[in-house]
């Protein structure tokens, strides 16, 4: 924020997806750390991407519902 300027600037942090592959401690450590983020820092949001992912790629295949959660937090 500083570099850009923008001390307001939002910003929205897309939760590490569900992956079979990565169903460890360390993993669900990551997306535990995420959800904690707002509460520290103004201004940021998670977008939880579990129920919409699949569990054998990291990217979901339809990212329409993904894209409508991080613009409706625009609004």
């Amino acid at each position: 924020r500083s570099d850009l300027r923008d001390a307001d600037l939002p910003f929205t942090i897309v939760q590490i997806a569900e992956l079979d592959a990565r169903c460890d401690d360390a993993w669900r450590g990551i997306q535990a750390a995420q959800r904690t983020v707002p509460g520290k820092c103004a201004g940021v949001n998670v977008v939880k991407t579990a129920d919409i992912s699949c569990t054998n790629d990291i990217h979901p295949p339809n990212k329409l519902p993904l894209a409508k959660r991080i613009s409706s937090l625009q609004d």
